[in-house]
């Protein structure tokens, strides 16, 4: 399980995995990937030059799990 917040956000979003996370993507409503890190333990995700809209988290921890989350920008 993975909490995001705030959300929506307005610029920097604080990721707190249950498992340590290996790799997390943001994409828009197209399904266009606008954001992407595979650094070990991601915590903040930096994101203040996207546009106000709806975003969706993709991510990967190191135990295998996936999932995704709904995001919020201001």
């Amino acid at each position: 399980l993975v909490a995001v917040y705030p959300n929506p956000f307005n610029g920097l979003a604080h990721v707190k995995p249950s498992s340590p996370i290996v790799k997390a993507s943001i994409t828009d409503l197209s399904g266009k990937e606008v954001f992407s890190s595979s650094s070990v333990n991601v915590e903040i995700i930096n994101a203040q030059s996207l546009s106000p809209g709806i975003y969706f988290l993709i991510y990967q921890t190191v135990n295998g799990q996936q999932g995704v989350r709904k995001l919020v920008k201001q």
